[in-house]
């Protein structure tokens, strides 16, 4: 009778065909999930910079310096 434990006691692993597939769709999923990260973080800065830009643009460089300075007071 044949046994499937080798000599060292653990039972050899078992892979099936579709393993290899498994482990790359994991690896797409978190590459994904990295970009999309991202993409969230540089539209969030996009944002703020356009808000400064739009101050800068209605208000003028004096009154939007004093409302930075401001905002930056109120927070700490």
């Amino acid at each position: 009778m044949v046994s499937d434990v080798p000599l060292g006691g653990k039972p050899a692993p078992c892979y099936d065909g579709d393993l290899k597939e498994r482990t790359m769709s994991a690896s797409r999923s978190d590459i994904q999930t990295r970009i999309a990260g991202r993409a969230l973080f540089a539209a969030a800065i996009l944002c703020v910079v356009a808000a400064g830009a739009l101050l800068w643009a209605r208000y003028g460089g004096a009154v939007f310096n004093d409302m930075i300075l401001a905002g930056l007071a109120w927070c700490f």
